[in-house]
Formats: C-alpha cells, sequence, structure tokens
C-alpha cells in the first residue's frame, strides 16, 4: 500500500533531493534582499527526514519574520541566538570572550578576540544601522554573536529549559518533562519571550491571574485552581532558580513568593462499599484490560500511574502470599519514596492481576497494561481519562478512579488495621521517624489485613 504524505513547502527535484521553496511576505522581503521566495535544499532525498526538516525550518521561518516585524516587541528567535553561539566556536570562542588576546601589535598592546571580530565583520553591521540597509538572517546572526563575545550570553527561559533538562531530565518520563516545559511554553507565549532579567513583578502578577481566569484554546488552556496555578509556578521558578544559581546570573526572581488565591479544597471522595461491588460486578462481566486495571486498583488502594505502568515481572502469583512489586520503572517514575512497597493481591486485585498476566504472556509484551505503555513512559493521562469516563456511566460523577485509594484506607480503618500497616500497604508517607527503622512488615502481616478487607 502506497502512503501519500503532503508536506507544506516542499518539492522534490528529478534527482529525488527535497528542498524547501515559501512565499516571503512582502513585509518582510526588505530583510531578504527583496527575494520573493526562500529556498533552502533539505538535504535528503528520504521523505520522513525532509519532513522533520521542512517542519523545523518553518517553525524558524515563522518566528524570525515575527521578530522582523515587530523588533521592539520580539526576542531574537532562539535558534539564531543559538547559531551565535554554533558561529563563535567555530572561531574557537565562547560568549564573554571578547578580551581574549588572539595576538598582538608592534607596540605590545593585544588583539582581542572582540578587535578581530569587529575588523572582519563591522562593514555589515555598519550598512545595516548607519546605511538604513535592512537586517538579514545573516546580520542578525553577526550582532548576536558580537553582543554575545563582549557581554556573555543572555538567558532566555528556553535556554533555561534546556539547561534544566539536562541537569534534571535524566530517567524522567514524557510526562515529567511536559509539567516542566508547558508553564514556561504557556508563559512565553503570554510574556513574550524576553531574557529573565526583562522580567517583572508585573509580569508574574499577570500570568498568575492569567492561569487562573483565562481560556486559550491554542494553548489547551482552561482557568486554574489554586493547586494548579501553584504547580506550573512551581516548574517556572524551578527552571528560573536553576539557571540564576548555575550561570550565577545575579538575578531577583519576580515569580517567587507570589500570593494566591484561597479555595475551597476539592474534595476526592471515598468510593461507598456499594458502588465497588456494583463496579465489581461490572468487571467481571466485561472481562477485558480496562476493567481488570480498575479491579486491581479498587483491591489494592494504588495510585492509577503505579497500576497502569506494572509489568508482569512485577506480578508473584505463585508465591506463598501472592503480591505485587510496586517499584520504578523505565517507563513510570514513582510519586515518593515510600511509594515502593509489597501489596497482597487479594479478592478482585488476586483475579485482575491473573488475567492481565495470561494476556500479557499470550501477547508476549512486559508489559501488565500495555494499552498505556505503548512509547517510553506510561500514558497515565490516557488511562485516566478512559476510567474516569467509563466509571460516569455507572456511578455518581463525584466518584473517580483516585476515590478507590481513599476509601482503601477506611476500609483497612473499619478492620482495626494498624496505622504503619496502612501506610505500607498504600505507600503513604511514614507518620514518625519509628517507623522508618527495620525491615518492615512481613507480607502474612500485610495480607492478614488485606484479606479482611474483601468484600463478599
Amino acid at each position: 500500500m502506497r502512503v501519500w504524505l503532503v508536506l507544506k513547502y516542499v518539492q522534490q527535484k528529478p534527482s529525488g533531493q527535497f528542498f524547501y521553496r515559501r512565499r516571503i511576505p512582502d513585509e518582510v522581503q526588505k530583510h531578504h534582499q527583496g527575494k520573493t521566495h526562500y529556498q533552502k535544499s533539505l538535504g535528503t532525498k528520504d521523505v520522513q527526514m525532509a519532513k522533520v526538516a521542512s517542519e523545523r525550518l518553518t517553525q524558524h521561518l515563522d518566528a524570525l519574520w515575527e521578530y522582523y516585524a515587530n523588533p521592539h516587541l520580539k526576542s531574537l528567535p532562539q535558534n539564531i541566538r543559538q547559531l551565535a553561539t554554533s558561529f563563535l566556536k567555530e572561531q574557537g570562542l565562547a560568549p564573554n570572550e571578547g578580551d581574549k588576546p588572539l595576538g598582538y601589535h608592534d607596540d605590545g598592546q593585544p588583539i582581542t578576540a572582540l578587535d578581530v571580530m569587529l575588523d572582519e565583520h563591522e562593514d555589515k553591521l555598519r550598512r545595516v544601522h548607519d546605511g538604513g540597509v535592512p537586517h538579514t538572517e545573516e546580520t542578525a546572526l553577526l550582532e548576536e554573536a558580537l553582543h554575545q563575545l563582549g557581554r556573555g550570553k543572555v538567558w532566555h527561559f528556553d535556554d533555561a529549559v534546556n539547561l534544566h533538562h539536562q541537569l534534571n531530565g535524566k530517567g524522567k518520563s514524557k510526562n515529567d518533562v511536559g509539567h516542566v516545559e508547558r508553564p514556561v511554553k504557556r508563559l512565553m507565549a503570554v510574556l513574550g519571550d524576553k531574557p529573565l532579567s526583562a522580567y517583572t513583578r508585573d509580569d508574574a502578577n499577570a500570568f498568575r491571574d492569567w492561569l487562573y481566569d483565562s481560556v486559550d484554546a491554542k494553548l489547551k488552556k482552561k482557568p486554574l485552581s489554586t493547586s494548579s496555578v501553584k504547580r506550573s509556578m512551581d516548574s517556572v521558578n524551578a527552571v528560573f532558580n536553576l539557571a540564576n544559581i548555575e550561570q550565577s546570573l545575579k538575578l531577583d526572581n519576580p515569580f517567587a513568593n507570589l500570593r494566591y488565591r484561597k479555595d475551597a479544597p476539592k474534595e476526592r471522595p471515598p468510593i461507598p462499599e456499594h458502588y465497588i461491588k456494583q463496579i465489581h460486578e461490572l468487571c467481571l462481566a466485561h472481562d477485558d484490560d480496562i476493567r481488570w486495571l480498575i479491579a486491581l486498583i479498587s483491591d489494592t488502594g494504588m495510585r492509577l500511574g503505579e497500576a497502569a505502568g506494572l509489568e508482569v515481572r512485577h506480578v508473584h502469583l505463585d508465591d506463598g502470599v501472592p503480591h505485587l512489586i510496586i517499584e520504578e520503572t523505565e517507563n513510570r517514575p514513582l510519586k515518593t519514596r515510600e511509594s515502593r512497597r509489597r501489596v497482597p493481591l487479594v479478592g478482585m486485585a488476586l483475579w485482575a492481576a491473573k488475567r492481565a498476566v495470561e494476556a500479557s504472556m499470550a501477547q508476549e509484551t512486559p508489559f501488565l497494561f500495555p494499552r498505556y505503555n505503548k512509547r517510553d513512559s506510561t500514558n497515565g493521562n490516557s488511562a485516566s481519562n478512559g476510567l474516569n469516563k467509563w466509571m460516569k456511566g455507572h456511578v455518581p460523577s463525584e466518584y473517580v478512579i483516585h476515590g478507590f485509594r481513599h476509601a482503601m484506607r477506611d476500609r483497612l480503618r473499619e478492620v482495626d488495621c494498624p496505622a504503619d500497616v496502612m501506610d505500607e500497604i498504600g505507600g503513604w508517607s511514614k507518620q514518625s521517624v519509628g517507623q522508618s527503622y527495620g525491615k518492615g512488615s512481613s507480607l502474612e502481616r500485610l495480607h492478614r489485613f488485606m484479606a479482611q478487607v474483601v468484600l463478599g
């Protein structure tokens, strides 16, 4: 079967080579020596590689042309800033090395890196600044390179995000990376892409209020609760502070210590036992992977992400006490240190684990729920949306998947389960230093209380 790809702005020569051709908007043609079209080889005959290269080039041109149209309102595009740093590197230089001596005059005075660069490129820039010639991509790059050489690199949020990923991104899932990137991208869209030093307290307050109140379809944004606003600002602060410390920028962080609105706490009520029994009956009737996942959570109290990311190797059905091992995997991190634990399998959870293992072995997949592990991370959002949507069709809307976890705590209380055992079963934070001493409870002790909460 032949698959056709429609690539915007891309054409293919008889040789098979792909190239990019796009009309330049009238108002920015002066920045391209009056040319009406932008043309560039994509350097490949492979259609998929051409697709990636053309999309990247389109994004770059969009940002560049927006900058040309509003140079006083827009920051120089990230790609130009990066190319300027690379250009210096090619010359054996780095930002803030303008005073680096590259030779000496006859009188012994040093010939600095900045002297050499100005001598080679100043004429092109003088024609822009004194002769009224519009900036081109080349002159914008040269000007930025000279600026970096003389004054050092000006740090923007996108630079800070890249640094954050370099230092803290190892082993992080795609979702974890998104939790950091998404608020920063929204901030740049709302406040503009400015140097970190240019943001003010008024900017910070305006962004906070935007998070609370605004609806933006393009940014997939709806009004947020205070807890969600705080999480967004935590990401912004983490990115800003890391760059500030690691690069010795010595900036005051305008996003720190903001004031937040006081929201009424959002209730996540435990699911009553009669609804849990009703859901169990439906799970048995459907007998598929979605219902196995729901049943597994309902009788273990696991977090959804913990359960969705389980692998077959984590299920121990043939031991004296059938149980699960919950630990961090390449696809799914754990929320806290205490989240790593063993959980006895009882009731519907034991049934669900057996059915899921059988299906995974038949499909030759290491994952207990491959539907939610098709890429390099567990798709907890997809699992949450799908499971909660199904739940709403059978129980009142205030009850969600996480309500099983709250219900498990109540069910354990009702059988006089000690607090330390409840914390071990649910992976809750320990309530005292003493609880962290020793190896913890045996599986037999955990199972003794879990067996008592099985619903008849």
